[in-house]
């Protein structure tokens, strides 16, 4: 905790910051981690998928964890910690400097008109292919680092979200949250605004 006030505080942020402890991640959501950790450690769950090195096909942890990123949202705004227009962006987002290799890249204020919808930005064009085709090709169709919604969506979309990792589980299926964002716009497609974009960093630049 004291590290991460330590960082925003180098950029005067710290009165624009509020940190929640959280001991340990997997009782968060005790019923998803265990149903992801039972089909991860079947041996035929990771033999199931193309890139057998991707941690999404070995790491429960990981797939728990991306999975729930609408959770951390939702009860922020709970909490009265967000409001109005969120975005979920990850911590680890640009890979190290890939698509913004100077830190005055994001010396900026980004600040864009989104509509009231869940907006997601794509890497490939939504198609019909069967949910566990994509979990065994490990087909990418949405950039899963940066999500844009108006509080009011978020509930629903940690909802759909929720439901998909127990409905792939029961299946015998896990993946991670690129997959379950997919599920998710599947069953709501009237909750979501769909951007196309070339690269990773894209969404911030528009």
């Amino acid at each position: 905790m004291p590290k991460v006030l330590e960082i925003r505080r180098k950029f005067h942020l710290e009165d624009r910051t509020t940190i929640i402890p959280i001991p340990d991640v997997t009782a968060c959501i005790p019923e998803v981690y265990t149903a992801i950790k039972q089909v991860m450690t079947n041996k035929d769950s990771w033999l199931f998928h193309k890139k057998l090195d991707h941690p999404e096909s070995w790491n429960y942890l990981y797939n728990y964890v991306t999975g729930i990123k609408s959770f951390w949202v939702q009860d922020a705004i709970q909490r009265g910690l967000a409001e109005g227009m969120i975005a979920w962006i990850d911590f680890g987002y640009d890979h190290g400097g890939e698509e913004f290799p100077y830190a005055e890249d994001f010396d900026f204020l980004w600040k864009y008109d989104f509509e009231p919808s869940i907006h997601l930005f794509l890497a490939k064009e939504m198609d019909d292919t069967p949910i566990f085709k994509v979990v065994q090709t490990m087909d990418t169709y949405i950039r899963g680092g940066i999500i844009t919604a108006p509080a009011t969506l978020w509930k629903q979309f940690w909802k759909d979200s929720y439901e998909a990792m127990l409905s792939l589980a029961s299946c015998g299926l896990a993946d991670d949250d690129q997959t379950i964002t997919l599920m998710a716009y599947r069953k709501h497609p009237e909750n979501f605004k769909l951007h196309m974009t070339t690269y990773w960093g894209e969404a911030l630049r528009n």
